[in-house]
């Protein structure tokens, strides 16, 4: 597949060069153009009459529209596995996230609970006698026990808040795989360039919002997914599955 996309391309580009941009060989290249346009034959229907292309401007269209399909299934492809493994993963993830929330939570509210009783103790000449034995009774050691349980649980929040954030980042990775996956074959499936353009662009992680962006930051987007697109391809060739995707 990655062979045939390329040398659909590369079949492309020559045929532009050769000719201009409303279809008219350029002299001296006829027989070149016949080459290709015959090569090109077997997908769509070529025809040249009198030295000029027919329908130029759908047939650059539709190539275009072929070699991005191309493009786009060889990612599919590359990404299978990894949607699967996300789309199934993606309830645990879900529920492991939620757990570690309410573990957090519970670990606020036993923090929550010290700092009351911090207050309590310094005041407590206006506590009953009942709720000073209950206080004391709690903190055997004294202060230095209450701080202990204030440091003890502040360190759980710490580690606690960190972990939540693991898993949430792991959760988002999944849902955006799921997500870019299934939009690209939606994409693939109706054949507009402009689509597979940002399905192959949010597949590789180079995808910024156009509302957001420039039309140098687009460029460059399309650059760097050249080269995330390369890799991705070559590891189809090579027998590797092994994508790193980007953040």
């Amino acid at each position: 597949m990655l062979g045939e996309y390329q040398h659909t391309e590369g079949l492309l580009d020559k045929l532009q060069k050769i000719t201009q941009e409303n279809g008219r060989i350029k002299k001296g290249y006829e027989e070149r153009a016949e080459i290709i346009t015959n090569t090109l034959s077997h997908s769509l229907g070529i025809e040249i009459v009198d030295g000029q292309i027919v329908k130029y401007g759908e047939l650059k269209q539709s190539l275009e529209e072929l070699i991005q399909k191309k493009k786009l299934e060889t990612l599919l492809r590359v990404y299978e596995e990894e949607y699967t493994e996300s789309l199934k993963n993606q309830i645990a993830a879900k529920e492991e996230l939620a757990k570690n929330q309410g573990t957090l939570g519970q670990f606020q509210e036993e923090y929550n609970a010290v700092l009351r009783d911090k207050v309590a103790w310094s005041k407590q000449d206006y506590l009953s006698q009942e709720q000073r034995e209950a206080l004391n009774a709690k903190y055997s050691g004294g202060i230095t026990d209450l701080l202990a349980a204030e440091q003890a649980l502040s360190e759980k929040i710490q580690v606690q808040r960190g972990v939540v954030e693991e898993r949430k980042a792991t959760l988002e990775s999944m849902n955006t795989t799921v997500g870019n996956y299934e939009y690209a074959l939606s994409a693939a499936a109706s054949g507009g360039v402009e689509e597979m353009d940002k399905a192959i662009l949010a597949m590789t992680g180079q995808l910024q919002l156009a509302e957001a962006s420039n039309q140098y930051i687009l460029e460059q987007q399309m650059e760097d997914f050249n080269n995330a697109y390369q890799e991705a391809a070559n590891s189809v060739e090579n027998g590797s599955m092994e994508i790193t995707q980007a953040d």
